[in-house]
């Protein structure tokens, strides 16, 4: 499976949800607010853009693509549109793990 749901994370708060492609290490830009919407456009290829010229909030996009990874990107949640940092490897600052769940002391 190439492909994975992801979240849209701002200030600790899961705020929706998005389509990981593994197989380009890209996430679709589309945010949707429930994952029975990512799955109802599961693989279409659907790209949106911001339309309202505000400007991005920082996000953090996770995926579980891999074992579960996430990234500091921006969107525009006004529009449910990722704007930049699609893919984890465009910076050095991806981090595996979920950003909201805690590790177990040892």
């Amino acid at each position: 499976m190439s492909h994975s749901h992801g979240e849209v994370i701002q200030e600790g708060k899961v705020v929706g949800f998005f389509e990981y492609d593994g197989t380009a290490d890209v996430a679709l830009s589309p945010i949707w607010d429930t994952r029975d919407e990512v799955d109802a456009n599961w693989r279409i290829g659907l790209w949106t853009q911001c339309t309202c010229h505000q400007p991005s909030t920082d996000v953090l996009l996770f995926t579980e693509y891999g074992g579960g990874f996430y990234w500091p990107a921006k969107a525009c949640l006004n529009c449910k549109a990722i704007t930049n940092e699609y893919s984890p490897f465009e910076s050095d600052r991806r981090k595996d793990g979920h950003p909201l769940k805690t590790k177990s002391p040892a």
